[in-house]
């Protein structure tokens, strides 16, 4: 059997970039500050968004050590309508008064996102204990779910990103993931 190999290489090429507009949501008793963030939508050769590229410069605010710190990214479309979720973590220690810095790549992308929305979720201090967004409340328990119970999936379920709006059914449609 005779093998014969193209010389032709296909070459992998780099995805075109655009920026995405940013709002970070701020939220009284966060000990963390976001500094700097920067979205860049990864656009295949056919113009549809492959994945957004995150880069999040953040500092320690409070007086005691972090463990870590996830945050939680909303893709939002023009009508302001939430068009997916991602929750970005860094594991990584900080310092009271220090500043970290860390990137993410979230695929999954709706086409129609035109801003990225950006929380605190949750932040572990160095002893175990943790600061939760009042929106972390909502994920953990879905709507109508008792105190008792341990609910949530990770995020797919809450209210929308912004305080106001109404929180969706436990299991929402898909493409229609809360904040």
């Amino acid at each position: 059997m005779t093998c014969f190999l193209s010389s032709e290489v296909i070459a992998q090429t780099s995805p075109e970039l655009h920026d995405v507009q940013n709002q970070f949501i701020p939220e009284a008793g966060c000990p963390v500050r976001i500094v700097k963030a920067e979205t860049r939508m990864e656009i295949d050769s056919f113009g549809a968004p492959m994945a957004c590229r995150i880069y999040i410069d953040y500092t320690n605010v409070s007086d005691r050590p972090l463990q870590g710190v996830k945050f939680r990214l909303g893709y939002i479309d023009r009508d302001g309508k939430v068009r997916g979720t991602f929750h970005a973590p860094d594991g990584r220690p900080l310092s009271p008064g220090s500043q970290n810095s860390h990137k993410w790549r979230g695929d999954k992308v709706d086409p129609r996102t035109t801003l990225v929305k950006i929380r605190v979720l949750t932040a572990r201090y160095a002893d175990g204990t943790f600061w939760e967004s009042e929106k972390m409340k909502d994920i953990a328990k879905p709507p109508g779910a008792d105190s008792a119970s341990s609910g949530g999936d990770g995020g797919t379920a809450g209210p929308e990103f912004e305080g106001g709006g109404a929180a969706p059914p436990a299991a929402p449609p898909k493409g229609s993931e809360g904040l």
